[in-house]
């Protein structure tokens, strides 16, 4: 049985087959631009991946493959994060600050594109949305129809209840609801954008009861597509893979020891989701580095922290490959009809005394040579390269 990824249960997930499977069909994802999937990837006779740098798929997004084209500045320190553009309205919805439960709203001007952030334009808040959930903090956001919805994120959640959507519709305010049967601390504080339907996930640690140890991805109906472990097991192969640049005094729930050159998560993070391309399903993690210490009561009890972009399989969600990400810890996402890809960047530059401000930057994915691609990809292991039966996957897989 597979530990590391979870999947539908058999006795729900056949009923379901056999009433949608005609329906659905295998179809896989789609995005508005196309794009091909990456391919398999060797492992040694025993199983476990061979750290090289060539095994990354030529066609897999990695951090090399963004290319910044421009953006704006949002004046909003200590900023909560989480990132929405109505498109037709031109307008931008970002979290406000981090002790406060709401939701600004900008509208977007033209896109500064000088290599200078300093000279990009500052957008200008014309509303503020108070907070219109029930339990946490918007932890991501969305735009569908005019309804701006949240995915809450429960700090120190001691007792988990099933996610919650939570939509305003922007001209009338009428609140609206979508309840989910799946884990508010799993897949909780996150949207994936980018897809052909409405996704969500997010993943990584969050205190309190029920975070995952690794990435997340869900239909918004509840169908789990990509799971985790809770973040607290000490089943080394249950925890997502990263780099070794860690140090713990002994194995605990903060963390397990590299073994043979590879790390697993501890309490690193997600935020906001992530985004789906057709080269790749991407989630922007905050890891922990150095000596992890519970007693320092920071972002991830490491002695400091690094960006890295995670890159799945894009119909498969598998065979993970991880690379340094140098562009600021990202707190939202966006995607336009083009394909380019929209991420709010926090600590980008100061509207007051310090540089706690975030900015919103623009990439497009170009296509990267290979030969920069040097960091390795992890996997896949046999619970990578696992495959359910085909009645299971036309649920697990759209």
């Amino acid at each position: 049985m597979d530990r590391g990824w979870r999947r539908v249960k058999a006795a729900v997930a056949i009923p379901v087959v056999a009433i949608l499977a005609p329906l659905l069909g295998p179809a896989p994802l789609v995005a508005s631009p196309g794009g091909s999937a990456a391919g398999g990837m060797p492992t040694s006779s025993d199983g476990d991946a061979v750290p090289n740098s060539a095994l990354i798929p030529d066609d897999r997004i990695t951090a090399s493959d963004f290319e910044l084209i421009g953006g704006w500045r949002v004046p909003q320190p200590f900023c909560r994060g989480g990132l929405a553009i109505d498109w037709k309205a031109r307008r931008v919805f970002v979290g406000g600050h981090a002790q406060k439960d709401e939701i600004h709203e900008y509208p977007l001007p033209p896109m500064g594109k000088e290599s200078d952030l300093d000279q990009w334009p500052i957008v200008e808040r014309v509303a503020t949305h108070e907070k219109f959930w029930d339990r946490g903090h918007a932890g991501a956001l969305d735009i569908r129809d005019g309804v701006l919805w949240v995915s809450p994120r429960v700090f120190y959640d001691m007792k988990p209840q099933p996610l919650t959507l939570y939509g305003k519709d922007l001209a009338t305010g009428e609140i609206r609801t979508q309840s989910t049967a799946l884990s508010q601390p799993g897949f909780g504080g996150g949207f994936v954008k980018g897809a052909d339907r409405w996704l969500i996930g997010c993943g990584g640690y969050e205190s309190g009861q029920g975070s995952r140890a690794g990435p997340t991805l869900a239909t918004a109906d509840g169908t789990v597509l990509m799971d985790r472990a809770n973040h607290g097991t000490m089943v080394f192969e249950e925890r997502e893979r990263r780099p070794p640049n860690y140090i713990v005094e002994k194995d605990t729930w903060l963390g397990l020891a590299p073994r043979n050159g590879v790390g697993r998560w501890a309490a690193d993070r997600v935020y906001a989701g992530g985004v789906w391309r057709p080269r790749g399903l991407l989630y922007w993690a905050v890891l922990g580095v150095g000596k992890l210490d519970y007693a320092r009561q920071s972002e991830t009890f490491g002695e400091t922290i690094e960006d890295w972009l995670y890159s799945y399989d894009p119909k498969d969600f598998n065979n993970v490959a991880f690379t340094r990400w140098p562009y600021g810890t990202v707190l939202g996402h966006e995607v336009d009809a083009g394909g380019r890809v929209y991420l709010l960047i926090r600590n980008q530059w100061k509207s007051l005394e310090y540089q706690t401000d975030p900015a919103i930057k623009v990439f497009q994915i170009k296509r990267a040579n290979p030969a920069e691609k040097t960091m390795a990809v992890w996997g896949p292991r046999p619970e990578y390269g696992y495959r359910p039966p085909i009645v299971e996957r036309s649920v697990a897989f759209p």
